[in-house]
């Protein structure tokens, strides 16, 4: 199993044009396994002998402006990361899918099955990003 996600890792990184780096390919790692999206700060504390705050800012910023990871913002305010499906792209992301928040274990999942409904803003409005975010308790929490 570790070396299917391995691949995928290889493979993301290959697809959007990015060198593989360490940090890179750990960061990558890590979003691949975790089975709720990742703060910088979560993902910081598990890797910090390997890299500096500085470099995993920067590597963040790159994954998610080549559509490799999308940020969420859940409930607490905190700035979560989960890669991104196959249909995002350069500062184009796809993923319209319903975030879970856990009151409980503060956890923020992507439920991909749950696809967000087509709306129609009145004129003159545009949107660039939008969120949608049910709050309540996780499988494990519940």
């Amino acid at each position: 199993m570790a070396i299917v996600k391995e691949e995928k890792a290889e493979r993301i990184l290959k697809k959007r044009e990015l060198k593989k780096t360490p940090v890179r390919h750990i960061v990558l790692q890590a979003l691949i396994e975790s089975p709720s999206a990742l703060s910088q700060h979560e993902i910081e504390k598990k890797f910090v002998q390997h890299f500096d705050r500085i470099t995993l800012y920067r590597t963040l910023r790159l994954f998610e402006e080549k559509g490799v990871v999308h940020r969420i913002y859940n409930s607490f305010g905190e700035a979560k990361y989960a890669i991104c499906s196959e249909g995002c792209h350069e500062h184009a992301h796809s993923d319209h899918h319903v975030h879970f928040n856990c009151l409980k274990c503060k956890g923020t999942f992507c439920i991909n099955e749950v696809h967000i409904p087509s709306f129609q803003l009145p004129k003159g409005f545009s949107p660039i990003h939008y969120n949608f975010s049910i709050e309540g308790l996780c499988k494990n929490c519940e």
